[in-house]
């Protein structure tokens, strides 16, 4: 079995990749499973290089504050805004 041929067995990885998958949107994040196209052959290995497996999207708060301060110590407000 030759290089090419080894490489397609892959396939076999396809059910830990939704597994994987169910397993992150279980626990509440968005999930974006990439599509796998294979090369016929070897020698169209580039125009088939992938994207990964699956992607998750995070979500990111930023906030502005007119306040400046290094950490809780000099924290501005008083509370536990700073963990």
């Amino acid at each position: 079995m030759g290089n090419h041929d080894k490489f397609l067995h892959l396939d076999k990885s396809e059910s830990a990749v939704w597994d994987v998958a169910k397993w992150l949107h279980g626990r509440g994040h968005s999930v974006e499973i990439n599509c796998g196209a294979k090369a016929p052959d070897s020698s169209q290995w580039k125009k088939y290089v992938d994207n990964g497996d699956l992607e998750i999207a995070l979500k990111v708060e930023v906030k502005h504050l007119s306040a400046d301060f290094i950490g809780k110590h000099d924290w501005p407000f008083g509370g536990d805004f700073i963990g």
